[in-house]
């Protein structure tokens, strides 16, 4: 039933069935404290979320993964992130509460968006740490970081290298991201240099012959982000 008002979005409905059940020492369940917290990420309740977070700990049930990941989507819908990394730090300790490469990504992706390069990786290399292989993804969401804040060349190159080493089959996506983050510092030679496999650095030899030659929107990418900026690309 209170599935059913949350699908509904009742949110309200929920909270007061359960106030019903606990006035009727109904105790509430593993799945009752999913749906809640469910619940709360929806209507964006965040403080609600909280004390509902707060009570599952108190309550000697046994919290899952869901229950710490759909708290810490919550957090970081709020722009909580530190805090969801906390709550990461709580989900290590507990037994039969894995992360796993959800859990992870969605801290990766914040971290991110929020143009925290050091966060990302940290959290990145966390997560291969504890055995969870990284798909591209997750490895591309870091590089991402490098263009969500302007990032000086030499900090791209040095995660570009990480990233490489920590096993990113670079593709066009990947060329995409570099040249956004290029763009980003107005660093166009820079991005050209990346883009031209003749006379590059070994790095970027690696990453070319990994994806291949660039597509010619990658190239038109670069050319209009420089006449944007009122500069020749090369």
């Amino acid at each position: 039933l209170m599935k059913g008002h949350a699908h509904a979005g009742r949110p309200a409905r929920c909270f007061e069935l359960h106030e019903e059940m606990l006035a009727r020492d109904i105790l509430p369940t593993e799945m009752t404290f999913g749906i809640l917290l469910n619940t709360c990420n929806g209507a964006g309740e965040q403080s609600r979320a909280k004390q509902v977070f707060k009570d599952l700990c108190a309550s000697g049930l046994r919290l899952n993964t869901v229950h710490y990941t759909t708290y810490m989507k919550g957090l970081v819908s709020t722009g909580l992130i530190d805090d969801a990394a906390a709550v990461l730090g709580q989900m290590l300790e507990t037994p039969g509460a894995s992360p796993d490469l959800v859990t992870y990504s969605m801290l990766v992706k914040a971290y991110a968006d929020r143009g925290d390069v050091t966060a990302a990786m940290g959290m990145l290399e966390q997560l291969m740490r504890q055995g969870i292989r990284a798909d591209a993804v997750v490895l591309n969401m870091v590089l991402g970081a490098c263009y969500a804040k302007a990032t000086p060349p030499a900090q791209v190159f040095e995660v570009l290298d990480r990233l490489l080493d920590h096993g990113l089959s670079p593709s066009s996506v990947t060329l995409s991201i570099l040249v956004k983050a290029f763009v980003k510092a107005e660093a166009f030679d820079d991005a050209l240099a990346v883009l031209a496999a003749p006379g590059a650095e070994q790095r970027r030899r690696r990453l070319l012959g990994a994806c291949g030659a660039p597509e010619a929107r990658v190239f038109a990418q670069l050319a209009q982000a420089a006449a944007r900026a009122g500069r020749g690309a090369g």
